[in-house]
């Protein structure tokens, strides 16, 4: 009887074997999570470098908006061809329409500095926006010299300046957040 209790107690010992199998799978564990984290770490990063890339282009097509209006409103007031009015058109839009689409790219993520850096983006946007359309009227009523004064005034330079330090501020903070 002596000899079934301890062959008994030597079975319900774990066997090297099986504890070596055990550490193994538990090591195979932690690897397998190990991966998974870091493949959604990685995931998660590829989507904000995604979103952050698509925001620093909508920052660019802001800018080039801004440009394009002022350009060809230049080349309408410097050769009167109605052919600048489309891109000067085009510009204009552009510039509206990208500042909206940038705003609904931050929405909900947005930090404070980017809401109010976006607040001073559009509010000199339409600073520059008011000073085309005011040369641009004055020019199409015969109010050349009066459109010209406007236009050499340098309210348009400073807020295409402003335009372009509001987009580069944003840009950094945006390739900051990465």
């Amino acid at each position: 009887m002596e000899y079934t209790k301890r062959t008994a107690a030597v079975l319900r010992r774990p066997s090297v074997l099986t504890i070596a199998l055990s550490g193994g799978v538990v090591a195979l564990l932690v690897g397998i999570i190990t991966v998974v984290m870091t493949l959604n770490a990685e995931a998660r990063f590829r989507q904000q470098a995604l979103l952050s890339n698509n925001i620093i282009l909508t920052l660019e097509r802001i800018h080039l908006g801004a440009v394009t209006a002022e350009t060809s409103q230049r080349g309408y007031l410097i050769h009167g061809n109605k052919e600048y009015l489309q891109f000067y058109n085009e510009g204009t839009r552009e510039l509206r329409d990208n500042i909206d689409e940038f705003e609904r790219m931050l929405h909900g993520r947005a930090t404070s500095s980017q809401i109010e850096q976006t607040e001073r983006l559009r509010a000199m946007a339409e600073v520059k926006l008011s000073e085309l359309d005011e040369v641009m009227t004055l020019y199409n009523n015969g109010e050349r010299e009066a459109a010209f004064d406007v236009f050499q005034s340098g309210r348009g330079l400073r807020a295409m300046n402003g335009i372009r330090d509001i987009i580069d501020l944003l840009e950094r903070e945006e390739e900051g957040i990465l």
